[in-house]
């Protein structure tokens, strides 16, 4: 009575993913006896009975820790660098502009990170374009606000958009 409660109970959950199980089996595994599902259609985690198909297969990028590393580094490089030539450019005390010249220049740099960490194997056109985008958008909102602490919103999007973009665009 067991295994037949065990088994509608995958199928509910197979229905809900839409995912089909696997055909029945015409021979039975020697270890399993009748009425329970094959080792085929599932496989034990634990405690509890999982659907094959409903386990992950895709294994994560193994460069994604090197673009996210490479975006940061970048981005502060560039970030730290638009400070500076926001400060002897412009000769204000005016911080937001300051701020704003040092997300202009982080989000060139930015994107450039995320592809030397990607080995340089992606197209970093369009996370520099989409970065690009932000930088203007968060400078100009830096600017207007007359406040620096809307920056870290911006660069975390750009960091974002640079990471994904460029994993779209590498080669497998």
């Amino acid at each position: 009575m067991r295994s037949k409660a065990t088994g509608a109970t995958a199928l509910v959950l197979c229905w809900f993913a839409g995912v089909q199980p696997a055909a029945p089996q015409t021979t039975r595994h020697p270890r399993v006896p009748p009425g329970r599902p094959t080792p085929e259609v599932f496989s034990r985690t634990g405690t509890s009975l999982v659907p094959a198909q409903l386990q992950e297969t895709e294994t994560p990028n193994p460069r994604l820790n090197r673009m996210v590393l490479g975006g940061l580094l970048g981005g502060a490089v560039g970030f730290a660098g638009g400070l500076y030539l926001g400060d002897k450019v412009v000769q204000t005390d005016d911080l937001a502009l300051v701020f704003a010249w040092g997300l202009g220049v982080e989000s060139l740099a930015l994107p450039l990170g995320v592809h030397f960490g990607n080995e340089g194997r992606g197209n970093p056109l369009p996370g520099g374009f989409m970065s690009l985008a932000l930088g203007i958008v968060g400078g100009l909102a830096t600017h207007k606000s007359r406040t620096a602490a809307i920056v870290p919103v911006f660069v975390l999007a750009q960091l974002i958009a640079a990471v994904a973009l460029e994993s779209r665009s590498t080669p497998p």
